[in-house]
């Protein structure tokens, strides 16, 4: 090899276009580019959705590239209904064996039950360095928070390296013994998501959610708040909404969509699409539940826009609270209506100040959340730890 094999491995397909996927899909190319020779391997799931991003385009744009992407064969083990998770064909483990075999260190996705357990068992087989990434909530739900604090919690110390996303996080594995745990939030391309050059003042103030559309995301609050500013016609007639994403919340959207003429639902988009609708935009909400990261969060503020958010994971930390958006204390439909009111006000009696939080929101993101960043402290994390090689004794 000419420069330190990096194996990656992904549970989900690529073309399930989630947060991870796209943003690995830009890491993979710019790993490759500070001297790692990068190596995708990745399930044929994409959790029970249609797939967002095509499997061709996915592997023609790898390959191109330069970063090899293999896709294996799983099928869905039920793990409390309506929870699924992929479990690799029996055929298809040789290929993941072999990886990690030839590789210098290994970065694995730590996102279902058990899957801890295979890594670690790797690790020690072939004496490889193995870092786990923690891409998803901790918790979740009851069969799988089981497993986390039974197994997961008391397992975490024999990984080489913990990446996580959030402060949060951060410390919960640190109580529980990891071992060289890296805070490394995930950044966006600040080239391309940039900011509309003609937004104006304008007739409505046009809101949008973007996300996959479950309770976990919040979309019933988001519907009930709609429905609250609704009923007061003149902010009814100065607002458009606009949902955008898939998941098994959408008919709920659509039937809203029928009922309020000022929301509108566009489903699955691709990234052009997107890059458009955020321009479009005058604020994003995100009232979720739960949130590792808030991807979102980043591309809507590097366009420019306010977000109004839960007070989770993630969407704490790269919010800044009356600068760059709000964080709700309560998370409720009525409190998540009231901030988009006074937006709506802010807009219209002091759009000053309004500009100034969409200038705000921009540089926060190309000052702490940009690709580059994210690229040369992952870069540096993988090789600290394919340099150390395997431990075998992290007592």
């Amino acid at each position: 090899m000419n420069g330190r094999g990096l194996l990656i491995y992904h549970p989900l397909s690529f073309s399930f276009g989630g947060g991870f996927e796209r943003i690995f899909l830009q890491l993979a190319p710019r790993l490759v580019k500070t001297g790692f020779e990068v190596t995708i391997i990745a399930t044929d799931y994409t959790g029970m959705d249609d797939p967002r991003i095509p499997s061709s385009l996915v592997r023609s744009y790898l390959a191109d590239r330069s970063v090899k992407y293999i896709e294996l064969k799983s099928y869905p083990f039920l793990l409390g209904s309506p929870t699924r998770m992929p479990v690799i064909a029996p055929t298809a483990r040789p290929i993941l064996e072999r990886a990690v075999k030839t590789c210098d260190v290994v970065y694995f996705d730590n996102a279902y039950a058990l899957q801890d357990l295979a890594f670690i068992g790797l690790k020690f087989r072939y004496r490889k360095p193995v870092i786990s990434g923690h891409h998803s909530v901790l918790f979740h739900h009851t069969l799988h928070d089981l497993y986390v604090n039974l197994v997961s919690r008391n397992v975490i110390r024999f990984f080489d390296a913990i990446h996580v996303l959030n402060s949060d996080d951060a410390s919960v594995l640190s109580k529980w013994g990891a071992k060289n745990v890296h805070l490394i939030p995930l950044g966006v391309d600040t080239d391309r998501f940039t900011p509309s050059k003609s937004y104006g003042e304008g007739r409505t103030m046009k809101v949008a959610l973007v996300g996959r559309l479950t309770e976990q995301k919040g979309i019933d609050k988001f519907l009930l708040a709609l429905a609250i500013i609704n009923s007061d016609p003149t902010a009814r007639e100065r607002t458009e909404f606009t949902v955008v994403g898939s998941g098994p919340l959408a008919p709920l959207v659509r039937a809203a969509a029928l009922q309020h003429g000022n929301l509108r639902y566009v489903g699955p988009v691709d990234d052009d699409r997107l890059l458009e609708i955020y321009r479009d935009s005058d604020l994003i909400v995100m009232p979720s539940r739960q949130e590792t990261m808030g991807i979102v969060a980043l591309e809507a503020q590097a366009c420019g826009l306010p977000v109004i958010a839960a007070r989770a994971s993630g969407l704490s930390d790269i919010i800044m609270p009356d600068v760059t958006g709000t964080i709700l204390r309560r998370n409720e439909a009525d409190e998540l209506a009231s901030a988009i009111l006074f937006y709506l006000d802010l807009r219209f009696s002091d759009f000053a100040r309004y500009v100034r939080m969409r200038t705000a929101a921009r540089e926060n993101v190309q000052r702490r959340f940009s690709l580059e960043q994210t690229t040369r402290s992952l870069s540096r994390m993988i090789m600290n730890v394919a340099d150390s090689g395997f431990a075998s004794d992290l007592t």
